[in-house]
């Protein structure tokens, strides 16, 4: 080609297999996966693979498995910019509005790559190859204040409180002491959100209402007592 032997694409001989031609957008339909690689999304010309595995994901009661496991290319491969995924599966009502595209870490984790269900399948936009299939996260985020019921807060500015959701990331959060609406701070990496006390009643009890919700659309409420 011209070039090192190492920046070269290779074609083996393989009768079978087409071919993705980076210069080009790249569209495949197989089974009940479909793709779509958008030209120059790959660093390199390569022959397309995919296989049904049969394959059983493990999960708790938090995750619904939805569609056998479906596996692109492989996981080593780099992309360059996002592709888009869709897998054909039969979604009950109650679970498509929770339905993701999902995949399993290294250490066969599962993790949510996102997308929605739509007209009998769920496509997303990924940056990453591998294996993919369909779950619904239907697993209620959990709180837990880091101080016990009817503890006395005074002479603290902040609290915190720890929240943390199976596979889906948390969405939103929110806050009332005795009804009144209060600002949190969420901090992802550390896993909790921060609540101010900062114009609280002095030398009351009160109540502590906090709702945390996934992006899967399932939501959590705690509410607890504490004086200051």
């Amino acid at each position: 080609c011209g070039k090192p032997k190492d920046r070269c694409f290779v074609a083996e001989q393989d009768t079978i297999s087409p071919i993705i031609d980076r210069r080009y957008a790249f569209r495949y339909k197989q089974d009940s996966l479909s793709v779509l690689i958008p030209r120059y999304a790959l660093y390199e010309s390569m022959f397309y693979k995919q296989q049904r595995l049969d394959k059983r994901v493990k999960s708790d009661s938090t995750v619904v498995v939805l569609s056998p496991v479906y596996r692109l290319l492989d996981r080593t491969v780099p992309l360059h910019s996002s592709i888009l995924v869709a897998i054909k599966a039969d979604v009950p009502d109650y679970l498509r509005s929770r339905a993701k595209l999902a995949t399993l870490t290294s250490k066969g984790k599962i993790s949510l790559l996102g997308g929605e269900y739509s007209a009998g399948q769920v496509e997303a936009q990924v940056r990453t190859l591998g294996d993919y299939f369909i779950v619904a996260d239907v697993g209620l985020p959990t709180i837990k204040p880091k101080f016990e019921r009817g503890a006395d807060l005074s002479g603290k500015e902040s609290v915190d409180i720890a929240v943390k959701d199976n596979v889906s990331s948390i969405s939103s959060w929110a806050a009332s002491i005795d009804g009144v609406w209060q600002p949190l701070d969420y901090h992802p990496v550390r896993g909790v959100v921060t609540l101010s006390l900062k114009g609280v009643a002095k030398n009351q009890t009160h109540s502590l209402t906090i709702r945390i919700s996934d992006s899967s659309g399932n939501s959590q409420t705690h509410t607890t007592e504490f004086k200051y």
